[in-house]
C-alpha cells in the first residue's frame, strides 16, 4: 500500500494488518508509519531476543508507538513479551501497543477506505464549493442534499468525505459514510483551551445568543463549571456574572489573507463587536483548509485583528 503521508510502499504480511494500516494513515494525528522496525531485548528466561513490531509510528506531538499485530486467539505469550520491551527498549517507541480485530469496526474501515480514496483525489475548488454551502446549514443534513445543493454530482460526496475527514463536517452518529448519512458543521473547538488560558492568568468567557439579530452577551465560566446547551446546541456557561471581553475568539467557517471572516451568516460576531463599548481584538481560530481566495466581505464586515488555524497565523504576534 502507497502511504499518503510519505507516498513510500508499506508492506503488511496479513488482512488484519491491512486493515489496521488503513485506521492509521487515517489518522489525523499520524505523520509517519514505518513497518517492520526490529528491537533487541532480553527475555529473563530465554536471554537476548529480537521482535519486529508490525508497525512504529510517528505523531504530530512527537511521540512514537509501536503497534504489534495479532489475532486475539494469538495474543497471551506476546502481552508479556510488550510488558518486558516495553521496560527495556524505553529509546525504542514511548508507548507500545497491542491490536487485534476487536479494535476493528466494519463501520470505521468502511470510513477508512472512503477517506483514503478521496485524498488520493484532492479538489480544493469542489471542495470550496461545498464549504460555501455549508456555512449557512443550521442543524443536520442529508450528505445527499449537499451533493444535490452543488451540483456536482460524485465529486462532491469526495469532497464531503475531505471535509468529514478535516473534521470541518462531523458525522451525527457512528455510522457509514454514505449519501444517505447526516452531517452537521463544525468549527473549530475554541471552548477548550478555556484552561490552558486560565492556566496563563486570563479570564474566560463564553457567548450567549440572546436573540436573533441581537449582539451576544459573554458569561464568565470556569473548567469543570456546568453548562447547558442553547441555540444550535452551542454550550453556554449555566451561571457566571456578565462581562465583557477585551479579546473575543471567533470561529471560522471560512477566511481570507486579508483577515476578513467567513461566520455562519447570523452576523452575531460582527454585531457584537460594534456594540461593544469598548472596542475587543477579535482573533478568528479555525483549521487552514478553510482558507478562501476572499470572502467578498460586505461593508458590515470587521476584519479579524489575527487568524489562527493549526498550520499558521495571519497577522501580528
Amino acid at each position: 500500500m502507497v502511504s499518503p503521508l510519505s507516498y513510500h510502499v508499506i508492506y503488511f504480511e496479513s488482512d488484519l494488518e491491512r486493515k489496521i494500516l488503513f485506521l492509521l494513515l487515517t489518522r489525523r494525528d499520524v505523520v509517519a508509519v514505518m513497518e517492520q522496525q526490529k528491537v533487541s531485548y532480553t527475555d529473563p528466561h530465554w536471554g537476548n531476543k529480537e521482535h519486529t513490531f508490525d508497525f512504529v509510528v510517528r505523531l504530530a506531538n512527537g511521540r512514537t508507538v509501536a503497534i504489534a499485530v495479532r489475532h486475539s486467539k494469538l495474543v497471551r505469550d506476546l502481552r508479556r513479551t510488550l510488558r518486558i520491551i516495553a521496560g527495556q527498549a524505553r529509546d525504542f517507541a514511548d508507548d507500545y501497543l497491542l491490536l487485534t480485530e476487536k479494535h476493528i469496526s466494519p463501520c470505521t474501515l468502511y470510513n477508512a477506505a472512503l477517506v483514503l480514496s478521496a485524498r488520493n483525489h484532492p479538489r480544493p475548488d469542489h471542495d470550496n464549493i461545498i464549504r460555501s454551502i455549508a456555512a449557512s446549514l443550521h442543524g443536520s443534513v442529508k450528505i445527499a442534499d449537499l451533493v444535490a445543493a452543488s451540483g456536482l454530482d460524485g465529486d462532491a460526496f469526495r469532497s464531503v468525505v475531505r471535509l468529514i475527514d478535516t473534521e470541518e463536517l462531523r458525522l451525527v452518529g457512528q455510522k457509514r459514510i454514505t449519501l444517505a448519512a447526516l452531517v452537521r458543521r463544525s468549527s473549530a473547538e475554541v471552548e477548550g483551551v478555556g484552561g490552558y488560558l486560565e492556566t496563563q492568568g486570563a479570564r474566560v468567557a463564553l457567548p450567549i445568543v440572546v436573540k436573533k439579530g441581537q449582539p451576544l452577551l459573554f458569561r464568565a465560566w470556569r473548567q469543570g463549571e456546568r453548562l447547558e446547551r442553547g441555540v444550535w446546541n452551542i454550550p453556554y456557561p449555566a451561571d457566571g456574572e456578565s462581562v465583557r471581553p477585551d479579546i473575543l475568539l471567533a470561529p471560522l467557517v471560512g477566511f481570507d489573507r486579508a483577515s476578513y471572516r467567513l461566520g455562519y451568516g447570523g452576523g452575531f460576531f460582527d454585531r457584537t463587536l460594534a456594540a461593544l463599548d469598548a472596542p475587543a481584538k477579535p482573533v478568528g481560530v479555525g483549521y487552514s483548509q478553510a482558507e478562501l481566495p476572499t470572502i467578498h466581505p460586505q461593508s458590515h464586515d470587521i476584519a479579524m485583528k489575527m487568524i489562527v488555524t493549526e498550520a499558521f497565523v495571519i497577522g501580528p504576534p
